[in-house]
């Protein structure tokens, strides 16, 4: 979302008011959302994890000196692999599974 500069100045207390009590409405709703701390803490400790293994297998690499990761060319393989895998063999056999008993 953009918002438009404003004026500094008196007159612009009031809209300047109104946008900073919207947001630290949005900011309450959202920590109040968050009712057990302990619950994203295993959601980052479930993502690490996968990461490590995807990096064990050699499926993405991580970029030096940050916290991004990239696919390698190996990793976009066995996922295109999966993905072809999903739409030839395994919908057309799980819907084949399901076809009514004649």
């Amino acid at each position: 979302m953009k918002l438009t500069g404003m004026k500094k100045g008196l007159y612009s207390l009031g809209p300047l008011t109104g946008i900073l009590l919207n947001a630290n409405k949005r900011f309450l709703k959202f920590i109040s959302d968050i009712v057990d701390p302990s619950v994203g803490i295993k959601k980052l400790k479930k993502v690490s994890r996968t990461l490590k293994r995807l990096h064990t297998h050699g499926m993405v690499k991580k970029v030096a000196h940050t916290y991004k990761y990239y696919l390698t060319r190996f990793g976009s393989q066995v996922i295109t692999m999966g993905m072809k895998l999903k739409t030839m063999v395994i919908i057309p056999e799980l819907a084949r599974a399901y076809e009514p008993f004649a």
